[in-house]
């Protein structure tokens, strides 16, 4: 009886060490990356560089993509949500971030963050990197670009997908830290960097991509 005993007793203790385990390697603090609602006193650089720091991401080779940030008419947060990929001994750490401040749910004002892992991401290469993504962020904000919308919310989106364009279209562009209409930039110049559209409408849902509601800037890298 007492070998039996033991038996199971070693076995639940045996558990608990891998549960303990698991978890320790698996938890994940659910923690906002911007911690004020009012985005125009956010500085995206700082939020971004504390949120890497509180969950042990390395800021260097971090890459982020399908950012979505809806902000209503007086740029107050109604939710973010993105994706970060690390690139970690040739395996990549994929990080899945959404939160929603402003849900009218009970119980939905919260952060969800999940990660998984996975052997290739084929656009790992073609993404920004997320140091340079949230300093232009910062930039667009400090310069106004996001502020005097005629709509109610305003979506801002990017892929985070590097692509080379011809300077012209209906665009503004970020260039060395200075934010230009298109007519002011030469047309014959060749840029490679990313795009964000700023798309607004009269309900968070719904965003459609029109002249009339949307204007693109895009950041020279």
């Amino acid at each position: 009886m007492k070998l039996k005993t033991w038996s199971i007793t070693g076995s639940i203790a045996l558990l608990a060490i891998i549960v303990v385990l698991y978890f320790s390697q698996n938890h994940i603090k659910k923690v906002p990356i911007f911690k004020q609602s009012d985005f125009n006193s956010v500085n995206s650089v700082k939020s971004w560089k504390k949120f890497s720091e509180e969950l042990k991401i390395s800021e260097k080779g971090t890459k982020i993509e399908d950012f979505q940030l809806i902000l209503d008419k007086n740029n107050h947060i109604y939710s973010v949500k993105f994706e970060l990929v690390e690139k970690v001994n040739d395996k990549f750490t994929v990080l899945q971030y959404s939160h929603c401040y402003s849900c009218e749910t009970e119980g939905e004002n919260r952060v969800y963050i999940s990660k998984s892992t996975s052997d290739e991401w084929l656009q790992y290469n073609k993404l920004i990197e997320a140091n340079r993504f949230f300093s232009a962020l910062e930039q667009l904000n400090q310069q106004g670009f996001f502020e005097g919308s005629k709509f109610n919310y305003h979506l801002l989106v990017s892929s985070g997908w590097t692509e080379n364009i011809q300077v012209d279209g209906d665009y503004y562009i970020l260039q060395n830290s200075n934010l230009k209409k298109m007519d002011e930039v030469s047309t014959s110049k060749k840029s490679k960097g990313f795009n964000m559209q700023d798309i607004g409408s009269d309900r968070p849902s719904n965003f459609s991509t029109d002249k009339e509601t949307t204007k693109i800037v895009f950041i020279d890298s």
